[in-house]
């Protein structure tokens, strides 16, 4: 019998109505009717044929039934009668027999895409109970999601991936990871990630990885193992990162000569951070002139009036500022229409947003850098597959000066 997909949900309405809609007692006796009917004909069929085929043979007798649950989308449906060949059915192939597995697997699923969805563990536990009449603790719902990862999702740092990629973004999320640690050392680990946006505004994670620090160590094995992939830089016009040093040493050795765009908003606050509280509007409002001049000379000009007028006041804050200036404003080579998308790392920045609010269900703390993985994999493939499509303006990344 055809595996039935796993449920989808895009809203907490959907899954609401989903579940309404499937729980009643007809419903339940419909199911358990149309499984032991399809059972009897598949097994009346099965021994008709193989009693043509071994003739010789004692015959095939039927020796009663005996009942089997069934987790299904409707809740637990009890007592489904299957019928017994004498000596047992073990070894018999009876494709009917494979629907108790399907929907069992279909159940799982169902608690899967309610925890990828950011509620809790308790909540999921209560709702399975409610509906499904199974209970399942909170442990168990965690297991369960671990399983489905490791054995049906597609998992990201494994694929070979197409060399269309026009852009690339780079960045990191720091995650609390229990882990062995030596004297000063904390808890506390980076998901290093790339994500690719094609021509068409497709976008994807490409591939992630756990580390201690952003070295150019770490993301250079991320870096090469994307590349090694299929992502050779061929067609890539632009790459976004944080303004790390690790980082931008790693791009400049995986993908030498591709124009390199530090992100601005990361440069805002590293320059905001470095001023006094009683100077911060005055400051921010100087600021802002440079990152909405019409070109690189004009934001030049800005940035020589910031100087003269905080250096005194606040010489930090200018030096922060000065540091690789022009890398920070690349996007000025650029169709106008894109400098907001392409001067920051926000596109991934909102991925990361949606990671932290379904790590909150269990404070944001991992158990283990395996554990981290498997969740964010999982996170990671499920924002992969439901990215919004939109008309895109991509086809124009491509420098204009």
């Amino acid at each position: 019998m055809k595996r039935q997909s796993a449920v989808q949900f895009n809203s907490d309405k959907e899954l609401s109505e989903y579940l309404l809609s499937t729980v009643g007692s007809n419903l339940k006796q419909a199911i358990k009717t149309t499984i032991e009917v399809m059972l009897k004909l598949e097994m009346q069929e099965l021994r008709e044929d193989m009693e043509q085929k071994f003739q010789e043979r004692e015959r095939l007798y039927f020796n009663g039934s005996y009942n089997r649950h069934l987790v299904s989308p409707a809740g637990t449906i009890r007592n489904i009668a299957v019928p017994r060949f004498r000596g047992g059915n073990d070894g018999m192939p009876i494709q009917g027999m494979q629907l108790f597995e399907d929907e069992k697997q279909r159940f799982f699923d169902l608690i899967a895409q309610m925890h990828l969805r950011g509620m809790s563990q308790q909540k999921i536990a209560t709702l399975c109970k409610e509906y499904f009449g199974k209970k399942v603790s909170k442990n168990k719902v965690g297991k369960v999601y671990r399983e489905l990862v490791e054995q049906e999702s597609f998992q990201i740092n494994e694929q070979q991936l197409d060399d269309d990629y026009m852009l690339l973004v780079v960045d990191g999320i720091w995650e609390k990871v229990y882990t062995s640690r030596i004297d000063g050392e904390t808890n506390k680990m980076v998901m290093l990630c790339v994500l690719g946006i094609r021509a068409s505004g497709e976008r994807k994670i490409l591939g992630f990885q756990l580390a201690k620090t952003e070295s150019m160590e770490e993301w250079l094995l991320l870096l090469q193992s994307i590349k090694k992939r299929g992502i050779n830089g061929n067609y890539l016009s632009l790459i976004i990162c944080d303004g790390a040093e690790g980082s931008i040493g790693a791009l400049d050795h995986v993908y030498p000569g591709k124009p390199l765009q530090l992100c601005l908003a990361h440069k805002v606050r590293n320059v905001m951070s470095k001023v006094s509280h009683k100077y911060k509007k005055a400051v921010g409002e100087d600021f802002s002139r440079i990152y909405h001049a019409n070109n690189l000379d004009e934001a030049k000009q800005y940035c020589k009036d910031f100087e003269k007028r905080w250096f005194v006041i606040s010489e930090k804050a200018v030096r922060s500022l000065k540091h690789r200036f022009e890398m920070y404003f690349t996007f000025f080579q650029y169709d106008p229409q894109l400098w907001k998308t392409i001067r920051t790392t926000n596109v991934l920045e909102r991925e990361f947003r949606e990671v932290r609010r379904r790590t909150k269900v269990f404070d944001n703390y991992f158990q283990s850098p395996d554990s981290a993985n498997r969740y964010h994999n999982g996170i990671f493939t499920y924002l992969n597959n439901h990215y919004p499509q939109r008309d895109s303006v991509m086809q124009n990344l491509h420098t204009v000066c």
